[in-house]
């Protein structure tokens, strides 16, 4: 299986779909909008002589304006009201969040096997939900960014899939994470709410307004012409709507089974979980009633097919099974389950996802066991972030723990920090993200003040201090905090080469020999295409980098993509990549929003 071709062609064809969706959506509006006026036209007409041209233009934008004012207002209630994040669509399909300090084996293989996959694709790892009551084997990815998503999985999926299978799907959940999908899913989610929306409007009109009067024509009501419309713009609106949604959706299964293969260089084991699901008495359908407006973010179909799979969400079970195993033959229950043990031979191996699913064994394995225990409590995880901020200096560190109101803990474990490997710092707070994400608002709120305190305990803010708060602040402010709009969205790198030369300096610069910091530095602007700007004499202070970081998470997604990749190439420009290094890198990487594996 050619994973790369397979992405390339499911993100050319989603393009193209995305086009003919809003197209047919204007089409649908403008085709309805003349129904509304020929039924207007006809109620004002006394049958003889003051027939008013159908495409007026007044009629044909009054109408067109209430249409779409409806239609739009109520799509961004709805996308409002999921801006709690992946969260808000977890609890709507009664998902149960699990703790990360669970003891059942089955939650807990869960648990890893999202911890190992978040290091494979360059993601922070999300919460995990279990949908309790449903029996199917299926699994969810959904959420706005990258900080505020999570994983869902049902227990059919948690109790019948082995750990290689339910590696590979939730593989391919992250791959919704990682290519943007989420956030297009929930975008449909409401802008078929809206359509939906002038459909019951036009209920609503049509019953009112033939309720009111026994005369309509004669008394000029209009409600029911009105109503009449506004219903088959929408209902015609959802049908078109549907049906586009369900082939967008198709090509990004394609390209997400393909990103699955990519992290986990196992194509059997994804064709095993496929295979599974066909032959299971329950398949992957999910009972509860919200799933008709989430069905599209499942692995696999969550409703029953109609139509001879016209609105189907997911491609043909049996197309996806042979992209993966060309040999099936077809028959679900004879298939045994894959423990993916074997790397395929049609399968080109990714040695960069060989090196991150090591690395994420590795950092499991070297973890002191106090600190990976405190890393899955969210008040304990307070307490290790916090230690984490204890100054070496033993006067500082006595006036940061006289600001705690349990100081034991925390010093403990700094005690226990000292075992850390070069390089564990970073991934341990990102372990420690979903049980800190469990906090209330008002705990959230003492926890970032009591941060700042230990910040500026000593009066001034080291690299390492203000790349941690950045990190921690970024991830949890999409649960905790409003929202903030960037306005425009700069769409130029070099709009930003001041900016630019801040952060990257400061990158170089980790590096204390000047020439290869000069390399380092050169490697990466050039490759930005940024060649006016020079490395600066000294690294910049904290306060300058926040202020340079703010303004490029302003920046379009291609901008600042473009800007990690000038990053990536500095720091390798020597041939090895320090631990301060990937630390710097990482914390860029989660507070632009694009995640790229080291």
């Amino acid at each position: 299986m050619d994973f790369y071709s397979h992405q390339d062609q499911a993100r050319k064809k989603t393009f193209w779909l995305l086009v003919f969706f809003v197209a047919g959506l204007l089409l649908l509006s403008l085709v309805t909008t003349l129904v509304v006026g020929f039924g207007l036209n006809a109620n004002q007409s006394d049958g003889y002589h003051d027939t008013k041209p159908l495409l007026s233009l007044g009629l044909y934008s009054w109408v067109t304006a209430g249409v779409m004012s409806a239609a739009i207002l109520a799509a961004l209630f709805k996308y409002f009201s999921l801006k709690g994040g992946g969260r808000k669509v977890a609890e709507a399909l009664g998902g149960r969040r699990v703790s990360q300090d669970t003891q059942d084996l089955a939650e807990r293989k869960v648990l890893n096997v999202v911890e190992e996959m978040a290091i494979a694709s360059g993601v922070p790892v999300p919460p995990v939900y279990i949908l309790e009551n449903e029996k199917g084997i299926n699994a969810f990815a959904a959420g706005f960014s990258i900080n505020d998503a999570v994983i869902g999985v049902t227990r059919g999926a948690v109790d019948t899939f082995t750990r290689a299978e339910l590696q590979a799907v939730i593989g391919h959940e992250f791959s919704h994470i990682f290519n943007g999908d989420m956030r297009l899913n929930l975008r449909l989610v409401a802008l078929l709410f809206g359509l939906l929306f002038v459909g019951q409007l036009g209920r609503l009109l049509l019953h009112a307004g033939s309720g009111s009067s026994r005369n309509n024509k004669k008394d000029g009501n209009a409600l029911p012409l009105i109503g009449l419309g506004l219903v088959i713009m929408g209902y015609l609106g959802v049908l078109w709507a549907r049906i586009m949604q369900s082939a967008i959706n198709r090509q990004r299964e394609y390209l997400a089974d393909a990103s699955a293969v990519q992290f986990t260089r196992h194509p059997e084991s994804l064709a095993s979980a496929l295979k599974k699901l066909g032959g299971h008495v329950v398949a992957s359908a999910v009972q509860h009633p919200d799933t008709q407006n989430y069905s599209h973010l499942f692995f696999g179909p969550a409703l029953t097919a109609q139509f001879g799979g016209l609105f189907a969400s997911h491609p043909p079970l049996r197309q996806r099974i042979l992209r993966l195993d060309p040999n099936w033959d077809g028959n679900y229950s004879r298939q045994e389950p894959n423990q993916g043990e074997m790397v395929s031979p049609k399968v080109k191996p990714s040695r960069q996802a060989d090196i991150a699913m090591q690395a994420a064994v590795a950092l499991a394995a070297t973890l002191p066991y106090g600190l990976d225990k405190a890393s899955r409590d969210p008040l304990d995880s307070c307490h290790l972030v916090f230690a984490l901020l204890l100054d070496q200096d033993s006067a500082v560190r006595e006036r940061q723990l006289a600001m705690l109101q349990n100081p034991a803990p925390v010093a403990k474990l700094f005690e226990q920090l000292g075992e850390l490997q070069p390089g564990q710092r970073f991934p341990l707070v990102e372990k420690a993200i979903p049980s800190l994400k469990a906090l209330s608002d008002s705990q959230y709120r003492q926890f970032r003040d009591i941060l700042m305190k230990l910040v500026q305990a000593d009066g001034k803010t080291s690299l390492f201090e203000w790349l941690l708060y950045r990190l921690v602040t970024h991830q949890l402010g999409a649960q905790y905090e409003a929202p903030t709009g960037q306005g425009i969205k700069v769409r130029k790198l070099s709009a930003l080469s001041e900016e630019v030369q801040l952060l990257l300096s400061a990158l170089a610069r980790l590096n204390p020999d000047d020439n290869a910091a000069t390399r380092a530095f050169g490697m990466g602007a050039n490759s930005m295409g940024l060649y006016n700007i020079t490395l600066l004499p000294e690294a910049p202070t904290p306060q300058t980098l926040g202020q340079a970081l703010s303004k490029l998470q302003g920046a379009s997604e291609p901008v600042r993509q473009r800007f990690l990749q000038g990053a990536l190439k500095a720091i390798r420009q020597d041939g090895v990549v320090t631990g301060e290094e990937a630390e710097f890198f990482r914390v860029l990487a989660v507070c632009l929003d694009c995640p790229v594996a080291l």
